[in-house]
């Protein structure tokens, strides 16, 4: 027991410079254009007959997520 305390106490130790190493922001890393498809796919399936509001919330996080990962559409006109 006593080693595994001493394990856990030095995890917990480790675990929280890191954390305080890293500033306490978690990098987000971006949505990669395989990702975005597979998110679209997922949108565009019916929804259930009745939704929560943690499933649309997720769902606008998931758009919105989406349409930051598209190229900006720009006009090529030249």
């Amino acid at each position: 027991m006593a080693r595994v305390r001493a394990g856990l106490n030095q995890f917990c130790q480790e675990h929280a410079a890191s954390k305080l190493a890293a500033g306490g922001i978690i990098v987000q890393e971006p949505l990669s254009p395989e990702r975005a498809d597979e998110l679209a796919r997922m949108l565009s399936l019916p929804d259930a007959k009745e939704i929560s509001a943690e499933q649309m919330a997720y769902r606008r996080k998931v758009q919105a997520d989406i349409e930051a990962a598209e190229p900006p559409a720009e006009d090529q006109a030249a």
